[in-house]
């Protein structure tokens, strides 16, 4: 936090107090001696509430599934969020106060994805091993909050992904598939052939798709007419197990249970740079601005790649902790922080520039973390576990701040 006063600025969460009122009095004739042993402790006081709102506390669990939650999502807005259960349903919840907004009830196998819809704050859309998936208005509370049902899949619907340009869903699936489905009407637009193993990932793009597939290939698939794949982008030698276009959406990452990672041009769909780790890499994921990328393996540790430089050969930034596999990343929206979640029952918080553990977020689940997402302004966190919870945690404010900075600052009147 920054505090400024006639002729000094200090930053004072990490700052020498003792050096800080020196330095103060020097700038400030009217700070006398007299006066500093109340300038220090205001200035203690000021450090340790700064340094305490820099840090997460857990101020919700979101525990009523009756078994363990396959996913979990905020929504757009950050103001509510979602979790799907092996129980078969999926529940809507407040970020304020944690508390339970709906209970969305239809789906006749595990709920195993689950997402708001951009264009509409009080519709979700779940995907089920039931092989369907339903779009739903949770607002409507008097049992019949299911919209449609998106049919025609022969095995587990596993993926989703809005088109943001458009009315339009689609879905990836066990049965080796991609489906493109009318939100409204729940009409099947088109049927995406050509993947020989599971469809694991879809992701929209600029009048594109892309599908990510266990086959070891992804297929990009142009959207402006009757999709038809345009390219299938080869490297891989193993199940893919995540793919992230960049936020200007010309790069597309991948990673793979080859223990790598790859960077493609998507403009000429060519092949630019592998990553290495030493075993299977299980997430992947950019910042907000495309200029790094983020990958986690089951061999425990975390890499955060230079992108623009250009250098791939080694990680800007590795981050060391974690006991067992790293199943989840992602950046905070401002791209300061890297969460991470874990088989070792733990989420973690990792400075990107140097890779020092800010915070451990452990102690609460008792079973693998495997899901992990910043709010869209990155004040709160969530968590899920097999432990059948979900956690919401929230950066406290500095409350009494303004009268710990006036004091400080009136000081200098004294």
């Amino acid at each position: 936090m920054q505090i400024s006063s006639a002729n000094v600025t200090m930053w004072v969460d990490d700052t020498d107090v003792d050096i800080l009122a020196d330095d103060i009095m020097r700038k400030e004739r009217l700070v006398t001696p007299s006066v500093r042993s109340r300038l220090v402790d205001s200035l203690i006081k000021l450090q340790k509430k700064a340094t305490e709102c820099k840090k997460f506390k857990r101020y919700a669990v979101l525990d009523t599934h009756l078994l363990p939650i396959t996913n979990a999502a905020f929504d757009h807005q950050g103001t509510m969020c979602l979790t799907g259960s092996y129980d078969r349903t999926c529940k809507v919840w407040s970020v304020h106060d944690g508390v339970e907004a709906a209970t969305l009830s239809g789906h006749t196998n595990v709920v195993f994805s689950v997402a708001f819809i951009p264009q509409h704050q009080n519709r979700v859309v779940t995907g089920s091993f039931d092989r369907t998936a339903k779009v739903w208005d949770w607002e409507i509370t008097n049992g019949d909050s299911m919209m449609v049902s998106l049919e025609g899949h022969s095995a587990e619907v596993v993926a989703l992904a809005m088109d943001s340009t458009s009315p339009n869903i689609a879905t990836g699936s066990m049965d080796s598939m991609a489906k493109i489905f009318d939100l409204g009407t729940g009409v099947e637009l088109s049927t995406l052939v050509g993947h020989t193993k599971p469809v694991i990932r879809v992701v929209f793009g600029d009048n594109m798709l892309v599908t990510a597939s266990f086959d070891s290939t992804v297929r990009l698939w142009d959207m402006r007419k009757r999709p038809s794949c345009v390219s299938v982008l080869q490297g891989h030698s193993a199940e893919i197990s995540g793919c992230v276009l960049s936020p200007d959406g010309l790069l597309l990452a991948t990673s793979s249970l080859d223990g790598t990672a790859k960077i493609w041009d998507l403009r000429s769909t060519i092949f630019i740079a592998t990553m290495d780790h030493t075993d299977e890499v299980l997430d992947i994921g950019f910042d907000s601005n495309g200029r790094r990328l983020v990958t986690c393996c089951s061999d425990c540790n975390i890499k955060i790649w230079d992108v623009k430089c250009g250098n791939f050969v080694l990680p800007s930034t590795v981050c060391l902790g974690h006991t067992d596999e790293v199943s989840k990343v992602s950046f905070s929206p401002d791209g300061t922080c890297v969460l991470s979640a874990s088989a070792d029952c733990t989420a973690k918080l990792w400075d990107s520039d140097n890779g020092r553990l800010l915070e451990d977020l452990a102690g609460v689940h008792s079973d693998e973390v495997f899901c992990c997402e910043f709010s869209v302004d990155g004040n709160t966190l969530l968590t899920a576990s097999k432990d059948n919870t979900c956690q919401l945690w929230r950066k406290p404010s500095m409350g009494n701040d303004e009268e710990l900075v006036g004091t400080v600052k009136n000081l200098t009147l004294v």
